[in-house]
C-alpha cells in the first residue's frame, strides 16, 4: 500500500513546475481561472433571470394594451380590426403569435415575421422556453365573455438575445484571462 502511496506522490510532484517562477505562475493562473470563471458564471445567471423578469413584466403591460384595444372591434364583430391589431402587437415584441379565440370558436392569429439573427444553443432556447408560458386574457365588456386573448412567446428569439449577450460576456472574460496571465508571465519573467 504504502509502494502505491509513494509511486502517486512521485506522479504528483512531477506536475508540479520546476522553478519557483513558474509555480507561481501556475497558482495565479489557476487563481484567476477561478475567479474569471466564477464571475462570469455569476453575471450570466443574474443576466438571464433579469431578462426573463424583464419579459414577463413587459408581457403583463403588452397584453392589457392589446386586450383593451380589441375590446369594442370583438364586441361589434369586426375580427379584421383584430387581426391589425394583433399584427400590430407581436412586431417588435417578445411574441411570436397573438390570437384572439371567441366563444364560437371562430379564431383570429397574427404571427410575427421577425427571425432571430443570433441562433441559440438547443440547451438555451429550452431553458428559455420552460420559464416563458403563453399569457392568456379573457376579453370579458360589461359582463359578458366575447372570448379570450392569447400570446404566445418568441423563445428563440429571447434565447438568440441572452445568447448574444453571453457571447460577448464570455469574449470579454476570455480576453482579460488571456491578458492578465501574459501580464503576470512577464513580470515574472524579470524576477
Amino acid at each position: 500500500m504504502s509502494d502505491k502511496l509513494s509511486l502517486i506522490k512521485r506522479r504528483l510532484y512531477r506536475l508540479l513546475p520546476a522553478s519557483l517562477t513558474n509555480r507561481i505562475f501556475a497558482v495565479y493562473t489557476a487563481s484567476l481561472l477561478l475567479f474569471v470563471v466564477g464571475g462570469l458564471v455569476s453575471f450570466l445567471d443574474y443576466e438571464f433571470r433579469k431578462q426573463i423578469e424583464e419579459t414577463q413584466a413587459s408581457s403583463v403591460m403588452l397584453l392589457e394594451v392589446v386586450a383593451q384595444s380589441v375590446q369594442d372591434s370583438v364586441v361589434i364583430g369586426d375580427y379584421d380590426t383584430v387581426q391589425r391589431v394583433l399584427r400590430k402587437g407581436v412586431q417588435g415584441s417578445v411574441f411570436a403569435t397573438a390570437m384572439f379565440k371567441d366563444t364560437t370558436g371562430a379564431t383570429v392569429i397574427a404571427r410575427s415575421h421577425e427571425n432571430p439573427v443570433n441562433k441559440a444553443p438547443a440547451f438555451l432556447m429550452q431553458w428559455v422556453k420552460d420559464r416563458l408560458d403563453d399569457v392568456n386574457r379573457p376579453i370579458t365588456v360589461g359582463g359578458k365573455d366575447y372570448g379570450f386573448l392569447r400570446l404566445e412567446y418568441d423563445a428563440d428569439a429571447v434565447a438568440s438575445d441572452l445568447w448574444s449577450v453571453s457571447e460577448l460576456v464570455l469574449g470579454a472574460g476570455l480576453v482579460s484571462l488571456i491578458a492578465g496571465l501574459l501580464l503576470i508571465r512577464w513580470a515574472l519573467a524579470f524576477s
